[in-house]
């Protein structure tokens, strides 16, 4: 029998059984209301404490429960990061950054290829360049959103590793000199807002932990 229902009865019973033993002594005692409220508040007393002790036996139960929807939470929550990550329009922005990696001829100036890559995008008027240049901006964006998560303790470094793999890194470093470029000089154009030095701080904060505990 669950534990549920059987503390339900438990607690009809005895509420009942006060109840009853209340009316029984009222009659006996009738017109003595100082013994009156003597029984009345000893039958309250073990009232509360049997309501106390089942409280009690069903703690485990309860705790158990409330952590098994702690996890249930927790799982639902990776399995939207996961399906945000694999959103088509993350896909192609991962591509894009791929892609230009591969054309690069010189590798120890992908950042500064990557910075000159996203800034021509954002002031080309093409449409798919205005498109492709939103998608690696959400892809930025979302980097910084996990790290928030991860410093406000919604998930855990070690679950966004498993999550990402060496994605957090590899795209930090790719999207690097575009972040210290909209540091010293603000917007892209179209947009207007001063240089702001805190600007994709939080993925910058979870990449400098990961460093360090590499």
């Amino acid at each position: 029998m669950p534990k549920v229902f059987l503390s339900g009865l438990i607690v009809v019973g005895v509420f009942s059984g006060c109840m009853a033993l209340t009316i029984f002594f009222v009659k006996i005692f009738n017109g003595d209301l100082h013994f009156q409220s003597v029984i009345f508040t000893a039958l309250s007393a073990l009232s509360n404490t049997v309501l106390a002790l089942v409280a009690y036996w069903q703690l485990p139960a309860l705790e158990k429960t409330n952590k098994a929807s702690q996890q249930t939470t927790k799982a639902n929550f990776l399995l939207l990061l996961t399906e945000k990550w694999m959103h088509e329009d993350m896909i192609q922005a991962r591509c894009l950054l791929h892609r230009q990696a591969l054309c690069a001829k010189n590798k120890d100036q992908l950042q500064e290829i990557f910075s000159v890559y996203i800034v021509g995008l954002s002031q080309d008027p093409d449409k798919e360049s205005i498109r492709d240049f939103a998608r690696i901006i959400s892809l930025l964006e979302f980097m910084e959103t996990v790290s928030i998560l991860c410093k406000e303790g919604h998930v855990t470094l070690e679950m966004l590793q498993q999550l990402f793999g060496g994605s957090l890194e590899r795209y930090f470093y790719y999207l690097q000199g575009y972040i210290l470029l909209r540091r010293q000089c603000g917007s892209p154009p179209g947009v207007t807002f001063k240089s702001d030095e805190s600007l994709y701080r939080n993925y910058a904060q979870l990449i400098e932990e990961l460093i360090e505990k590499s």
